[in-house]
């Protein structure tokens, strides 16, 4: 026996789930260039770091190495898991909440680089 959709037609229509779906990836590619953006500041501030410890300069090229390593790897984790994060949000109905918390923690990840980055500037 086939199991039959049910009768009160609870599925969104399917042009609704498609238009969600561009706009979910939509969101995750802006969020990804967003991302990058903040890694190269990350970067930034790693080598501003070892500069400002007096690093000698075999530590700040390799600082400078695996940090991209890492910052990488961690770029592409997170990249990752968001799409995943966001995909599901539109068969849940929560795109929008999700969407939302994934610009929160971005905008606070980026001040708090920018604020470092122009710290980092101040200090002599």
């Amino acid at each position: 026996m086939v199991d039959q959709p049910p009768e009160n037609n609870s599925y969104p229509p399917m042009s609704r789930l498609i238009g969600l779906y561009i706009v979910c990836y939509t969101i995750w590619l802006a969020i990804c260039a967003a991302s990058l953006w903040l890694l190269f500041q990350a970067r930034q501030l790693v080598m501003s770091l070892a500069i400002y410890f007096r690093f000698n300069p075999w530590q700040v090229s390799a600082l400078d190495k695996w940090g991209v390593f890492a910052l990488g790897l961690a770029f592409f984790i997170v990249v990752f898991a968001l799409e995943g994060y966001l995909r599901h949000s539109v068969s849940e109905g929560k795109l929008w909440q999700k969407v939302a918390r994934s610009l929160a923690i971005l905008a606070a990840l980026t001040y708090l680089g920018i604020g470092f980055n122009e710290l980092f500037k101040l200090l002599p």
